[in-house]
């Protein structure tokens, strides 16, 4: 299999997160921003839109974070990382892995844009997102009340969107206030399979 990830920081850690927790090998391709990069046309041939992350795994290519997640999950339902058809949480775990995906993490990661670089465009970013973040995060602390995970006692693909999401928070300050939350992402940020893919690297 082959990651495709941003020479900096991207989505792609989640990935790789998840295929060490599988024990999958792979290989990972860094991919630059622009024309000979992510909008090149070998690269649009795979991701449409030049989305990374993209995953190559030999059998097919599959892009957008959520659906790589949920793919790989449900290719390898032995590691139990989500719930299957015919299980009772599977509309739950449904709901709160496209919450996080299409509208949570969108929200949080105008923290740490890599490409908006003007102070003055970046502030505007920084000010919509503290502003519309507060509704998420009190879903989130009360959805986890009493819980280990999102889903109850079982670490799943949820708990990964979840945890990068709320990385990005903790990096502007914005957990200080929501201690379970904080407690939950740092805990699960040292998962050995999350240390080892550098899910949260830097360049």
């Amino acid at each position: 299999m082959k990651l495709y990830r941003f020479v900096n920081y991207d989505r792609s850690g989640r990935i790789a997160w998840l295929l060490m927790e599988m024990g999958l090998p792979y290989n990972t391709e860094s991919i630059a921003y622009g024309p000979e990069g992510n909008f090149s046309a070998d690269y649009l041939a795979k991701s449409p839109v030049g989305k990374i992350p993209a995953l190559d795994t030999d059998d097919e290519v599959l892009f957008e974070t959520g659906a790589i997640l949920l793919r790989l999950a449900e290719l390898h339902p032995e590691h139990d990382l989500f719930p299957g058809p015919d299980s009772p949480q599977r509309a739950h775990a449904l709901n709160w892995l496209f919450l996080l995906t299409a509208s949570f993490d969108p929200v949080c990661f105008e923290f740490v844009r890599p490409d908006v670089t003007d102070p003055e465009e970046k502030a505007v970013c920084i000010h919509r997102s503290e502003r519309d973040v507060v509704r998420y995060l009190s879903a989130l602390d009360k959805q986890l009340a009493g819980k280990a995970f999102i889903l109850g006692d079982q670490f799943s693909i949820v708990d990964i969107q979840a945890t990068c999401s709320l990385m990005y928070c903790q990096a502007h300050g914005l957990l200080e206030d929501w201690p379970a939350l904080k407690s939950y992402a740092m805990r699960l940020a040292q998962r050995p399979a999350a240390v080892k893919a550098e899910t949260f690297r830097v360049g």
